[in-house]
């Protein structure tokens, strides 16, 4: 996302964790704790209302489509921001660090909210296949 060598990305990723900014970032578990998903729907209730919560059923199935891998060390809880207060900013770290703090903050959020709400229109557009001669001034409008 960033172009980031996954070194770099974990490097900024420990600083992160050190600062206590994130949870431990070397696991490979999917699934938020109990507790950081009841403070999650409690942060979207509160900040963009009751019918942007996804629901528990779909929060099930989307813990249920994500592919485990076959040796997953799930000791730790999905990457996501510290503590149960989400905020979408960090003072006092550099720029990578914001920035990487920044994706898994929205990357967490969205995982409690609910699917968006689409609506498609499709139109289609004819063309006439004669075009005026730009230099006959009788054909401008």
């Amino acid at each position: 996302r960033f172009g980031w060598k996954p070194s770099r990305t974990m490097r900024v990723a420990q600083s992160l964790y050190e600062a206590g900014h994130i949870t431990y970032m070397r696991t490979d578990n999917p699934v938020l704790s109990t507790e950081a998903t009841t403070a999650l729907k409690g942060f979207v209730r509160n900040n963009y209302g009751e019918e942007y919560i996804a629901s528990q059923a779909s929060l099930e199935e989307r813990a249920k489509a994500r592919k485990r891998p076959v040796n997953a060390q799930e000791a730790h809880e999905a990457i996501r921001p510290s503590g149960l207060h989400f905020s979408p900013s960090i003072a006092g770290v550099d720029e990578d660090a914001a920035k990487l703090y920044a994706m898994i903050w929205s990357r967490t959020v969205a995982s409690a909210m609910a699917d968006a709400i689409v609506e498609r229109t499709q139109v289609a557009v004819e063309v006439s296949a004669e075009l005026p001669d730009e230099a006959d001034p009788s054909q401008s409008s």
